[in-house]
This record gives C-alpha cells, structure tokens and sequence, in this order.
C-alpha cells in the first residue's frame, strides 16, 4: 500500500499552506523489495551509508543488499550498540565519526532512536535521508524534531523529514511486542497534545487548523478502538497502529513543527530525563510517555472539579525561580532563556475567567485517566511510575517544574493561575 499524501498538502482555510518533503511512504509486506527502484525514482543514487543498531543489524544488511548498486563507500552499513543508545550529542558522534566524507543520503534502519540520530545528522550533513522502520514504536518516523539530551539538558533541534518511507509488514509486525505498546501509549498520547494545543489557541490566540486536529484524531482515535485487536497482533489492526505513527509525523511536516503532537505529556518526560529531582528512568521513550500522559491527566482533570474558578484564582507572580534554580542547578539558567517571554503573564484574571468553561470544556471533551488506564494496562502498556523506574514521590515536583523545561503553552501550565 502506497500511502497518499497529495490529497493532505496545499492551502488550507487556516491560513496555511501544508508542505509535506516526504514523497512517499509505502507500507506492505516486503516493501524492502521497493526501495532500490523508489531511491532511484526520487534521483537518490549516489553513495549511501545506513545507520541501525546491533537489534536492526540483520535487516539493515538485508536493506543494504537491496541497495548495494547505490552503497559505493567502504562502510556503507554503521551499526550503534543498541545497549545504552539514546538520542544524545555522544552518540551522534559517536556515528558521525563513522561517516565517510563522500556519503550523499543516509537510511535510518531501526526504530526511535536511531531515526532521531539519523535525522540530525541528515540536517548537518545537508542530506536527504530515507526511514526504514523495524517496529510500530516511535511517531519519529516521518517527523521532522528533535529532542535530544545535549550536554545533559534536553533540547529540542530542527531536523530534516524522510524523502521516503519503507514500513514494511514482514519486519515491523514481528518487532518485540513491548516495542509495539510503547507505539500505542505514543499514539494514545496526543489526546493530550492535541487538547494543549486548543488551550494555547483560546487563551493565546496560537495559530491552529482544524485538518491537522482532525486528521491526528482520527489517527488517535482508530488506535483507541482498536487495542484488543493490537495487543492480539492482528496485522490489519497493527497497521493501523503503524499508520497513526506515522501521520503524526506527517502532521508535523504539515504544520510545520512539533506542536499538535507534543504537549504536557511529553513535557513531563522532559524533566523526568533531565534527572534533577529523579534517577535516570529505565524504559523506553513511549513507554515514558504513557506515564507521563496519565500522570497530565488526572493533574489536568482537577480544573473539572471546579465550579466557581474566581474562588480558585491566585495572583501570578512568575516563574518558581529560587526552586528552578534549587532543582535545575546549572540547567537554570537555560530553562529561565527557554520561558522567556514567559506566556502566562498575557493571561490576565479576566481572560482565565472568560476562557475557563472553554478550558473545562476542552478536558471533558478527551478519555479520562480512569478511563485509559485500564485500556492501556489490558493493551501491556506502562501505567505507572514504578513501571519506569521512577518514585511516585517525585510527582508534585514535576507537575510544578516540568511545565517550564519548554515554553509551550500548556494546560497543565494555564494550571497554575488556579488553586489547584
């Protein structure tokens, strides 16, 4: 099946104009057969280097078979230890130092983590890269952002979209299963973003279009209906589940940046992997954000509970900077940058009580903690801080700090103008 994306680009009545770099993404069983012919089609012949890890080595290999009539150089195939790999300024150099010079496209074999790497190094490089996924684990596949932990701080960089997308059935749905849940709490996650994204738009005026909204919901949403059939492995359902993925990225190419998938959630294991209040979380990505998604919610559902918000009203008076600076140490001083101008001084008392209902309204309006626990435990899904290697007792500073680790308006931040 090839996937298409034509019908998604062009002017939109937000105001917009969608661009997607990604020319095609195909999803079938044995689409690895294609890639010599698509590669070549797209005018991508020249030499080629393919970044996996010791997990994806195999079938990176069997990728590179495919391909040999276009992998020229000495090491076309650079294989990372999977055994502590992280998107980080180490590893990334620790494969740039593999490259050769006369690479002119790169080919991401593996999962979330060597996308991430793969992708910074094609936007330094100045070079198109094509995305090979092993597992439906990760939204990074078509995406375009960054997040790395860089000199211990985690950041948000700028990267480049896949000319190309290669899922293909054979490999993708016999990926280790707990590879596939850390895909549906990913997925099941922008139920949070997307309602950040609306609170930024009533209290801020962002900019917001209703086709992207609608198109990751409805993503979103499939999966949701879906979970016995996943966690069962039905293909066709895992297909769907490959499919949200990789529409999330595609939404972000479309509007241009992380915002309508990334929000509170992932704001959470932000902090979380910064390690200021914790020790160093052991799980995987999707796994972190499936807690940090229930963990946003039942802090964001406390504002349901409120039926007179003028009683609940405090005066701000900015950021918890003495606390910031107690927890962040030498991190302070670039997460006071990263919040300046600081939003919440646009939110007068006037605007929360205005916007209020429209807040309560947007929180009402996505499944309940209560409600998508039990899907997501029933589905192998992570639920809880000791599933991650973290103390619940860490919550209430996380829900205080982890708002301020990127200025991105959020309810969870809008939160904290109320007695909650």
């Amino acid at each position: 099946m090839e996937i298409n994306l034509a019908q998604l680009k062009g002017s939109c009545e937000c105001g917009r104009n969608h661009a997607i770099t990604t020319k095609t993404i195909i999803m079938e069983p044995g689409a690895i057969n294609r890639i010599l012919d698509v590669t070549e089609a797209l005018e991508i012949k020249s030499m080629g280097c393919i970044i996996c890890d010791t997990n994806t080595k195999d079938f990176a290999e069997a990728v590179a078979l495919k391909i040999s009539a276009n992998l020229y150089i000495h090491k076309p195939v650079i294989v990372l230890q999977a055994d502590g790999l992280e998107a980080s300024d180490k590893c990334v150099q620790e494969a740039e130092a593999e490259i050769s010079p006369y690479v002119s496209w790169l080919a991401a074999v593996g999962s979330g983590t060597v996308h991430t790497i793969t992708r910074f190094l094609a936007n330094k490089m100045k070079i198109p890269f094509v995305s090979v996924p092993t597992a439906a684990a990760t939204d990074g596949f078509a995406g375009t952002v960054n997040t790395m932990s860089w000199n211990g701080y985690i950041k948000t960089f700028t990267g480049v979209a896949p000319l190309a997308v290669f899922a293909d059935n054979d490999i993708f749905l016999n990926a280790p299963y707990r590879l596939t849940a850390a895909g549906i709490s990913e997925t099941l996650s922008k139920y949070m973003s997307l309602a950040d994204w609306k609170c930024g738009n009533i209290f801020l005026n962002e900019p917001f279009c209703e086709r992207v909204y609608e198109l990751i919901k409805t993503a979103v949403d499939s999966v949701f209906e879906n979970l016995p059939a996943i966690h069962a492995g039905d293909a066709e359902a895992c297909e769907t589940l490959m499919l949200s993925l990789l529409m999330a990225g595609i939404s972000m190419q479309m509007w241009g940046d992380s915002r309508p998938v990334s929000g509170g959630e992932r704001q959470l294991v932000q902090f979380w992997d910064m390690c200021v209040v914790n020790k160093k979380p052991n799980a995987l990505q999707g796994e972190k954000i499936g807690v940090g998604l229930l963990t946003a919610l039942r802090h964001c559902e406390k504002a349901l509970q409120i039926a007179n918000p003028e009683r609940k009203m405090l005066g701000y008076e900015g950021m918890p900077q003495s606390v910031m600076k107690s927890k962040f140490g030498p991190m302070y001083e670039s997460v006071l940058k990263e919040n300046q101008p600081d939003p919440l001084k646009s939110v007068t008392p006037e605007i929360m009580l205005e916007k209020f209902p429209e807040l309560q309204k947007i929180i009402s309006s996505i499944p309940s903690a209560r409600k998508l626990r039990p899907h997501m435990q029933a589905a192998g899904c992570m639920t809880k801080m000791e599933d991650i290697g973290l103390d619940s007792g860490i919550i209430p500073d996380s829900l205080m700090l982890a708002p301020f680790v990127r200025r991105r308006f959020t309810v969870m931040r809008v939160l904290k103008l109320l007695k909650i």
